[in-house]
């Protein structure tokens, strides 16, 4: 799953206000590890998500936690899609699937 938003302050702020959530997320059942990206020109934020199973994906990708992201007015170009793993190309690139 691949989540994008730009924020209107930069990365230091962006750590300060997403640690808890990290250390929540890092709880969540089903997900094997997130990245957390920054793009510090353009004060975009990405980020890619491995779960378990494609339904624990979909799941968050509709619930409370990106929703309220997504409402946020101060969040823009707020996006959010799930993709299934592609194995056999990830595994050549050395994509850490287990």
């Amino acid at each position: 799953m691949n989540v994008r938003f730009r924020v209107p302050f930069g990365r230091a702020k962006f750590v300060e206000a997403f640690m808890p959530d990290a250390e929540k997320l890092a709880k969540l059942p089903n997900l094997r590890w997130k990245i957390w990206t920054f793009d510090d020109d353009a004060h975009e934020f990405a980020s890619v998500y491995l779960f378990d199973e494609i339904k624990s994906a979909k799941a968050f990708a509709h619930g409370p936690v990106l929703a309220a992201i997504k409402s946020d007015p101060k969040f823009k170009d707020f996006s959010v899609s799930v993709h299934e793993v592609m194995e056999d190309l990830t595994r050549v690139t050395r994509g850490p699937i287990g």
